[in-house]
């Protein structure tokens, strides 16, 4: 090796060099000073064989320094993890400094959440403001952060949070308990309080007790339908409320003769979506600008609920776009032996049915043959009831043509869940939707079981589908899937239908089939 080299190779090694120069270059300089070396050799065509005892002697320098750099590079790394956790606060407060305060602004209102979504507690406005003085001036001049109100805060902590959020909307939150305990007793001084600026409320939630397993075994005071201290607020002026709320999971309605309901009463016309559980309400009083509504339905009582005329009421609603039903436990109160009068909900563009535990089928029949929605164009049917496999054919079937007779539907997607089993016997569920709704564009089936073992070829559908989601489903209907997919491919009488399996275990029989550009993870 040249005098010269080695002489680098020295310097280079040295620890004042590493510390003067830096890791990063002093490597840098060792790469370079070996691809000269090495470029110098290579150029001669015939190395003699002192030249090679030369470069056999280089390589052993090589090495050597390389075996000797392994301890300083793992010194250096430990000594950067150490440098980089004590200046991590640094790091993030200079990092934080160089955002503008409107920024920070909106990570909290963002981190905060919409107004009718609660925090995950309501303290986190003040554990903001005490992080430093920055944050504290920046939540103090944030109104929205300071707008969620729930009846479990202490009295002075509401008032602060009142004049904090300035004008902005208010999210009234009333719960009569939690894991923690009940608290109704909280509830009047809460409204005798946040009633003074009831003209601010844009959200509303109520809830009743639920049977929690309470430290104790401590049981749920028997409440009515409301509770009392609502009562003495009949006529609220809500200019700004625009969603309501209102759960009452552990009602029974057989315990209360004459529930008043007192949000029939509010004024609210400006009231878009409302949330009812086991829920007992005029719905034309909700306003006519209604144009979303979730309703559930959980009685064990016989006869605890009338959907029919429930959502004879809903005709009102000449606004309705979307309506979620879910029952369980439910039976319907009304005959089944007369023919149903029709239920037109004309506006209806998205309908999401739930039917679980055990079910009234006759009940759910009738309801079923009621609706007329001429504008829906998607309806998502969720079964997760224990009746048997009749049971499920039956309304299975009701569904399917009930939604038959809206021209506009595109989308259809039903699941059900491990209670849930409705086989269909020697047709299946997708042949089903493909005889009787040809006409839709998308189709989503969930759980197993789904089609019959033969998709019988000899059944010319003309299906204008373009897309078919499965999931959860077994290994005879994701072979039936595959012979959709040759259907296809042979002679393309379903048209450009896609085929999307999610969820789906390893089968090389689908995989082989993953070039056809038809079937799709």
């Amino acid at each position: 090796m040249p005098e010269s080299i080695k002489d680098a190779l020295a310097r280079l090694l040295s620890a004042r060099s590493v510390v003067n120069s830096g890791l990063t270059s002093t490597i840098s300089s060792w790469r370079h000073l070996a691809e000269v070396h090495k470029a110098s050799k290579t150029e001669e065509e015939n190395p003699s064989d002192d030249e090679l005892d030369a470069a056999l002697a280089t390589l052993k320098e090589f090495k050597a320094l390389r075996n000797r750099l392994r301890p300083i590079l793992g010194a250096a790394e430990t000594a950067v993890e150490g440098l980089q956790e004590m200046c991590l606060p640094r790091i993030r407060m200079c990092g934080m400094n160089s955002l503008p305060d409107e920024l920070i602004r909106r990570i909290f209102e963002v981190r905060y959440g919409p107004h009718h979504i609660p925090p995950p507690y309501f303290d986190m406005p003040m554990e903001l403001s005490h992080v430093c003085r920055r944050f504290r001036s920046i939540a103090l001049h944030t109104p929205r952060i300071w707008t969620k109100l729930c009846n479990w805060q202490p009295y002075r902590q509401l008032e602060m949070y009142m004049e904090r959020s300035k004008a902005a909307d208010l999210s009234i939150y009333i719960f009569s308990s939690s894991s923690e305990g009940f608290h109704s007793d909280l509830i009047p001084e809460f409204l005798a309080l946040v009633t003074k600026h009831s003209k601010r409320w844009s959200f509303i939630h109520y809830s009743a007790p639920h049977r929690y397993n309470l430290p104790g075994d401590d049981e749920p005071p028997d409440l009515p339908y409301t509770h009392p201290a609502l009562l003495d607020y009949p006529n609220l002026d809500l200019p700004r409320l625009t969603h309501l709320s209102w759960l009452n999971a552990d009602y029974e309605r057989s315990k209360d003769i004459s529930p008043v309901i007192p949000y029939e009463c509010w004024n609210k016309p400006n009231l878009v979506h409302f949330e009812g559980f086991n829920v007992m309400a005029d719905i034309p009083s909700l306003g006519s600008n209604l144009r979303s509504c979730g309703l559930k339905f959980h009685s064990e009582d016989d006869g605890a609920w009338d959907l029919d005329d429930f959502l004879h009421t809903m005709e009102s609603s000449t606004m309705l776009k979307s309506l979620t039903l879910q029952i369980s436990h439910a039976n319907s109160s009304g005959s089944t032996d007369h023919i149903p009068s029709k239920i037109s909900l004309t506006s209806l563009h998205t309908f999401d049915l739930c039917l679980n535990f055990t079910m009234n089928a006759d009940a759910v029949l009738q309801l079923l043959s009621s609706l007329v929605m001429p504008t829906l164009t998607q309806i998502t049917v969720t079964f997760g009831f224990e009746n048997d496999r009749k049971d499920a054919v039956r309304m299975f079937n009701a569904i399917v043509s009930c939604v038959a007779q809206s021209p506009l539907l595109e989308k259809f997607t039903f699941r059900y869940t491990a209670r849930g089993y409705p086989s269909m016997a020697n047709r299946g569920i997708l042949h089903t939707l493909a005889q009787d709704l040809p006409r839709l564009r998308e189709v989503s089936v969930a759980g197993p079981g789904f089609s019959s073992s033969i998709f019988d070829s000899r059944i010319r559908i003309n299906l204008a589908w373009r897309l078919l989601t499965v999931a959860d489903c077994s290994e005879t209907d994701y072979r039936v899937i595959l012979q959709l997919a040759h259907d296809i491919k042979e002679d393309g009488r379903l048209g450009g239908l896609k085929i999307r399996v999610t969820k789906s275990p390893t089968l090389d029989i689908l995989q082989r089939h993953l070039e056809d550009n038809i079937i799709t993870w």
